[in-house]
């Protein structure tokens, strides 16, 4: 969570938004949590919307996708205020860990998975069959 952008947003909130800090937590993580919190309601928006439009089978590959960006978010923002929280010293180390370890960890889920999604579309998945866009189809012209 400790981008230069969401650190200059997050310090622009503290000051708009008079944010005092709290809960062993810093006004700039508050003002943090605050950009976060704007930018993934957009990003939720948008992939609400796309999944509205979807037929069933991208609707649940957009479900999985979802869920895989809420456990992202859980260690992308939980465990950064939880090593915010945690000061100096052995607890900070071990919540560092946990968060950029499963920050890493659901980034490789998340990149592996929309792999999937795409070799399964675009080779002969639902696309490609539905379209007439596949390789012999393509021959047969």
């Amino acid at each position: 969570m400790r981008s230069a952008c969401t650190s200059v947003w997050g310090l622009a909130a503290v000051g708009r938004f008079n944010l005092h800090g709290g809960w062993a937590l810093r006004p700039t993580d508050y003002g943090e949590l605050l950009v976060i919190a704007g930018v993934a309601g957009v990003l939720f928006l948008l992939v609400a919307l796309a999944h509205r439009r979807a037929d069933a089978p991208a609707r649940a590959d957009s479900r999985r996708l979802l869920l895989l960006l809420l456990l992202l978010g859980v260690f992308g923002v939980a465990f950064d205020l939880i090593h915010s929280m945690a000061g100096a010293g052995t607890p900070a180390a071990l919540a560092a860990l946990v968060e950029d370890g499963g920050e890493m960890v659901m980034m490789s889920l998340i990149a592996a998975y929309c792999f999937e999604v795409c070799c399964r579309v675009y080779e002969g998945g639902r696309d490609t069959a539905r379209e007439g866009n596949s390789p012999a189809s393509a021959a047969s012209v």
